[in-house]
């Protein structure tokens, strides 16, 4: 059974669902808008299991509510302030196996703090942002705390077990809008933005920069996102564009033009999402108020839908899979209430949970059974209910995991069949090569009468100088072969002490058409910008890390200038022997692959009057 809750600026609303399609809410309630407290709500958790949720926005305090819609405390909003100041809270998450802890995001003071349930009192100060903070997770499993500002592109991760900070670098300046944090990879951090960039961060093997970047996922701002819960490599997106995508990041190890392995589409705008622990579940608010929850296997239409307040955009919401152990544990284990509201009086009394009045009503409208006959049909109706739930369980566990192998799989054929076709097409260009070294073995033949001579006619009289003869011919012919011919220049390389501001330079000063984005190129320990001129391209380059060989150029040139420039060739192998047989020495024992990935070499500038001369081998087709 799933908990789901969700609100709009000025009405939350809770309902309990059995999983079924267009099943009927088994329990819809109306909590307390919080008026007196929470003048503006901005975000809704659920505590695990589903038994308790708090509610928070702009307001004097944060207030909890039981699942049916009771008001069990008010937390007061900031630590340290006199009792109704106000508070601005952006985000609240639950924390912890029995959420006995809450992380408040607050851009009052620009902090993320800690309340602690059994203390009452905020415990920490973990996070303080310059900007205004937009978004924050936390992943109880790893201790983890991920927060992102709406300007300045700031995000911030913090370790609780260790009591560190990461800061991360993104690669827009637009505002960030959601976060989330991969609950089975230790430092894995997904990042949404308003121009519908998504950012994936590795702070442990990648550092302050992205991992990868998605660039073509939404065509508008994100408003939500989240790892799926069996799988730290899919991502499930949300956003303005009226979609929901479902990315397997494995089959983009690039980050280029990213297709959602899944797309669900809406009629309106999404503006929140929510995934549950039944990786399943999706749950999305839209922009006229409506809450969908849709199942992943079939996505063609939602599974349930509600309103909270019709043409008032949802602002936040949650689901969660809820036991009913855990709703009796959870409501007695909440402690003394601080600073506790009045409960209103429609609130007590509530009626009972459908699912009681179900009880209620077949008890009350069965026939009368009487002896051992209803004694023994009720014993063995709970002994076959206790002994297919497992069984239940363990089926839907099998059956999820065999629909996310099946959506892999399908990554992986499709990979396949595009490595067997990159080999049909090198085979046919393998062939053409073969034939047309015949045809030139051929020709060297008929203009080589030496080339036939008998092998002893080498050791009579004037065999050293026939033999000699040959050698050179033949030497003769490899270098004004078609092999070793010099091509177009590719690119010219320039180092720059500031990459963004150079393309910006000429993306927009220079009205350069295409500028490319920034690359990592670890490797070479530079990162790369590529200027497109239609018959050649300008690199811009900028050091990787401290051991960068561009360096080591700026720290002689601080405004930069031209760094090698770049040639191209139809075969690096031959040309690089032809090239030690001059006496051209390289400044490596054999190719890199550059760039464009493929193979290049460096040319030492002694040996080339100065200049760093770079050759790349050609692009066959």
């Amino acid at each position: 059974m799933h908990s789901v809750v969700a609100a709009s600026s000025d009405t939350i609303r809770i309902w309990g669902l059995d999983g079924q399609r267009d099943a009927a809410a088994e329990h819809e309630c109306v909590a307390d808008t919080a008026a007196d407290v929470v003048d503006t709500i901005a975000s809704v958790s659920w505590a695990a299991g589903g038994a308790t949720f708090v509610a928070a926005g702009k307001g004097t305090a944060l207030r909890q509510y039981g699942w049916t819609g009771e008001v069990l405390q008010d937390i007061k909003a900031s630590r340290g302030v006199v009792r109704g100041s106000m508070a601005h809270v952006v985000a609240v998450r639950h924390y912890g196996e029995g959420s006995n802890a809450l992380f408040v995001a607050d851009n009052t003071a620009r902090q993320v703090r800690r309340w602690d349930f059994v203390r009452r009192e905020y415990t920490a100060v973990c996070q303080t942002h310059d900007s205004a903070i937009s978004c924050m997770d936390v992943c109880p499993k790893k201790r983890l705390v991920a927060t992102a500002s709406a300007h300045g592109g700031e995000i911030a991760l913090f370790n609780l077990l260790h009591n560190t900070r990461s800061d991360l670098r993104s690669a827009t300046h637009k505002a960030l809008t959601c976060v989330s944090i991969a609950p089975v990879h230790r430092s894995l951090v997904a990042i949404g933005s308003e121009d519908g960039l998504v950012q994936l961060f590795d702070a442990v093997r990648s550092g302050a920069a992205p991992q990868r970047t998605f660039s073509h996922v939404h065509s508008a701002p994100l408003r939500g996102i989240a790892f799926h819960p069996l799988s730290h490599s899919t991502i499930i997106t949300s956003g303005l564009d009226r979609r929901i995508v479902i990315t397997d990041t494995n089959a983009y190890p690039g980050g280029a033009r990213a297709k959602g392995a899944l797309e669900i589409s809406a009629k309106v705008p999404l503006t929140c999402l929510s995934c549950s622990q039944d990786p399943c579940a999706i749950g999305v608010g839209t922009i006229d108020g409506d809450v969908l929850v849709y199942d992943s296997r079939m996505p063609a239409t939602p599974l349930w839908h509600a309103s909270v307040k019709p043409n008032h955009a949802v602002v936040s919401m949650d689901i969660v899979l809820r036991m009913a152990a855990a709703v009796e544990a959870e409501v007695v284990r909440v402690p003394a209430v601080v600073e506790m509201a009045s409960v209103p009086e429609a609130v007590k009394k509530a009626p009972a949970p459908v699912a009681v009045e179900k009880a209620q009503t077949a008890a009350a409208t069965a026939p009368a059974a009487t002896g051992l006959g209803a004694l023994s049909s009720s014993v063995l109706q709970n002994a076959v209910s206790d002994a297919l739930t497992p069984f239940c369980e363990q089926l839907r566990g099998e059956m999820r995991n065999l629909h996310l192998d099946m959506i892999r799989q399908g990554f992986v054929q499709q990979e396949q069949i595009k490595a067997l076709r990159r080999g049909c097409d090198e085979t046919q260009a393998l062939r053409a090569e073969i034939e047309q070294l015949r045809q030139e073995n051929a020709q060297l033949r008929r203009h080589m009468p030496f080339f036939h001579l008998p092998a002893d006619d080498v050791g009579r009289d004037g065999g050293p100088a026939r033999a000699g003869m040959l050698r050179s011919l033949v030497t003769h012919e490899v270098k004004g072969s078609a092999a070793w011919k010099l091509g177009r220049l590719n690119h010219v390389a320039l180092a720059v002490p500031d990459l963004e501001q150079a393309r910006v330079f000429w993306r927009d000063v220079m009205c350069a058409e295409k500028v490319s984005e920034s690359v990592a190129q670890p490797e070479h320990g530079v990162y790369t910008v590529f200027v497109e001129l239609g018959n050649t391209k300008i690199e811009l380059l900028h050091p990787y890390g401290a051991e960068s060989p561009i360096a080591a150029f700026l720290e002689r040139n601080k405004s930069g200038g031209i760094h090698h420039v770049c040639l191209e060739v139809v075969d690096i192998a031959v040309a690089l022997d032809a090239l030690k047989a001059s006496g051209v020495r390289p400044l490596s024992s054999a190719p890199k692959v550059g760039a464009h990935g493929l193979p290049v070499v460096f040319l030492h500038p002694k040996d080339c009057g100065g200049v760093l001369v770079e050759i790349e081998e050609k692009r066959r087709p």
